[in-house]
């Protein structure tokens, strides 16, 4: 294997994930189908070797250890972003969850009436108070757009790709990625509700 086909596999899926830029600052724009032209002979000149290479589609772009290398490379940034995802739930999940809790908390004393001398009630002024601060905030949460409503994962991994020019194939990915995660367990989740062995 020649010692610059990692290398090359790198800038490849580079080009191929929008991620490549010339050192003019220009991406390729990408195909109809959202992908990215790879252009092989950029890939040598970056390289320092010849574009010129003999039989280079045999030799290089279909050579097995070139195409095992091109695989590897391409797991090993899935793998990257699945990590990612899994370190910016651990954070924002639970965030989410407490917000829940609070709301559904606060949803449970205003279902009951108003009572000044029941104590798990709200007086009749602090239930006026309180209900029209909560009022005001619901209106504003359902006022915003969709994407400001809550800074949601998606919301903060679509930031992070603007910063790192991570292009929203991967953000797609990842998306897959944490969408096929939350199915397992809720599988594994409702096994164990059943009573069955979960690995």
């Amino acid at each position: 294997m020649a010692d610059w086909f990692p290398q090359a596999a790198s800038t490849y899926v580079d080009m191929e994930r929008g991620l490549y830029w010339t050192e003019r600052g220009i991406k390729k724009k990408p195909n109809k189908d959202g992908t990215y032209p790879v252009v092989k002979r950029q890939i040598l000149k970056d390289l320092g070797i010849t574009v010129d290479y003999h039989d280079a589609r045999n030799r290089i772009w279909e050579n097995p250890e070139f195409l095992q290398c091109l695989a590897d490379e391409r797991r090993r940034r899935d793998l990257g972003l699945a990590c990612v995802t899994q370190e910016i739930e651990k954070v924002v999940g639970p965030l989410h969850e407490t917000r829940q809790k609070v709301i559904e908390n606060v949803k449970t004393i205003f279902e009951r009436p108003p009572d000044a001398e029941d104590p798990e009630c709200l007086s009749p002024k602090d239930y006026v108070s309180s209900a029209l601060q909560w009022i005001r905030y619901i209106d504003e949460t359902e006022g915003r757009t969709e994407s400001a409503k809550q800074q949601t994962l998606e919301n903060i991994m679509a930031d992070m790709a603007q910063a790192n020019r991570v292009s929203t194939e991967m953000m797609g990915s990842a998306f897959d990625l944490l969408k096929q995660y939350r199915e397992e367990q809720d599988k594994k989740l409702g096994l164990l509700v059943e009573g069955e062995l979960v690995d």
